[in-house]
């Protein structure tokens, strides 16, 4: 039945994510040739992102001209993303550091070479790096909302004490001046507002309250995980 589909079918591409899923990417990539509507890329990116996993740089810049890097251009992120993320998964994250300088990635990738320590929960071994061999490396907002993920992440639910380092990242948001860009304001209290569920102490949900600007986040900061009723 396959072959009286029309190409522009979405049959192809499932026959080329089955090839994917089946780890047949030379199969996969034989499919893709089949699709003839003009959305071929959906097909390749899908490849991609396999490649990207895997952290196959060359495998993965030699489809590039195939991924249509200006369609869905958020779609295109993704797989960046996910490519940094992978290579730094398999390598490490100065090999993905390396990548993200190629022209066609972008500096503004480089703080996905890192979110391994976020998957792991690793604040002592991120802030090590980010204070040592990388430091200067990403803009302060991008280390501050990478530390305060991996805080969250290695936080207990409903915490009885902040995080040792939590207070010093909650310091470095708040002298972040949010006078001097909106985008940076709506950036320093969206991480300040998302450590929430990581603050122990009452004295620092006070701090962060007084320093957001966004009434919304005001308005929520007024209580500790912990102390909050169920009915809520």
């Amino acid at each position: 039945m396959a072959p009286l589909l029309p190409e522009s079918c979405g049959f192809r591409r499932q026959q080329v994510l089955n090839r994917i899923a089946a780890g047949d990417l030379a199969g996969a990539r034989a499919l893709a040739t089949r699709i003839d509507d003009g959305y071929a890329w959906r097909a390749y990116r899908d490849i991609g992102f396999a490649l990207a996993d895997r952290g196959d740089v060359k495998g993965f810049f030699a489809d590039w001209k195939r991924y249509a890097a200006g369609q869905d251009r958020a779609g295109m992120a993704l797989l960046k993303e996910h490519l940094i993320a992978g290579v730094a998964r398999h390598q490490d994250w100065n090999a993905a550091v390396t990548v993200a300088a190629n022209k066609r990635i972008g500096p503004s990738f480089v703080c996905h070479a890192f979110t391994g320590f976020v998957d792991a929960a690793d604040v002592d071994g991120l802030w090590e790096v980010l204070t040592g061999a990388a430091q200067g490396l990403l803009p302060e907002l991008d280390e501050l909302a990478l530390l305060a993920a991996t805080i969250r992440q290695a936080t207990p639910n409903n915490p009885e004490r902040n995080h040792p380092l939590l207070d010093t990242v909650v310091d470095r948001l708040i002298a972040i001046d949010p006078t001097a860009d909106k985008a940076v304001m709506r950036g320093r209290d969206s991480e300040l507002f998302a450590l929430w569920p990581a603050i122990g102490e009452q004295t620092t949900l006070d701090r962060v309250r007084k320093a957001v600007r966004t009434p919304g986040y005001k308005r929520e900061l007024t209580t500790l995980p912990r102390e909050m009723s169920p009915s809520r």
